[in-house]
């Protein structure tokens, strides 16, 4: 029963379960991404769902793994990402996609339909949403701290700033971008 429950606490950590070893290889799927994964991985066992064996081959599970540790450092699910739910408001306050919104944005899809249900079938559906969703994204704060450094320079710094800190600078703020 250890192991089982061991089963069960990894599956639900992952988002995935899978229960039978099934190898895949770089021609069932289109990201790049993937396809050098499964080529890094270097497996000999023919592929599951088209058996071809040449670029090399890497589990299921092990693709998953990967591909998830990928994915969840911009997407996490909704609910451990602090996301606001109200059932009179019609649910989640954010924007939030589902699982099978996530691999299509994420391109975690087979070009082989039997690969595809295969993936459709060990994924557990859930709600996902941008990480830190009251950030600011990156290109957000870059922008800002670009317009904050030009007001800086044109109007307190004027010609000389090689020291200068602005009256308004926080450290502690996030997404506050120091200029010297």
């Amino acid at each position: 029963m250890g192991q089982l429950k061991k089963m069960l606490d990894d599956a639900m950590d992952n988002g995935f379960s899978v229960d039978e070893e099934i190898f895949v290889c770089p021609r069932c799927f289109e990201d790049e991404g993937l396809r050098n994964f499964i080529r890094s991985c270097g497996g000999k066992e023919p592929c599951t769902y088209c058996g071809s064996v040449g670029e090399g081959t890497c589990t299921l599970e092990e693709l998953l793994t990967h591909a998830f540790s990928c994915i969840q450092t911009e997407w996490g699910k909704a609910a451990d990402e602090g996301l606001p739910y109200e059932s009179r408001e019609g649910g989640w306050q954010w924007p939030v996609i589902d699982t099978w919104e996530l691999l299509e944005v994420t391109r975690l899809t087979a070009l082989n339909d039997a690969l595809q249900d295969k993936l459709q079938s060990v994924i557990e559906d859930d709600l996902w949403c941008e990480c830190d969703p009251f950030l600011p994204r990156k290109d957000e704060t870059l922008s800002l701290g670009w317009k904050a450094f030009s007001d800086f320079v044109m109007h307190e710094a004027r010609y000389v700033f090689l020291h200068a800190t602005p009256k308004s600078y926080d450290e502690h703020q996030h997404g506050e971008m120091r200029y010297v």
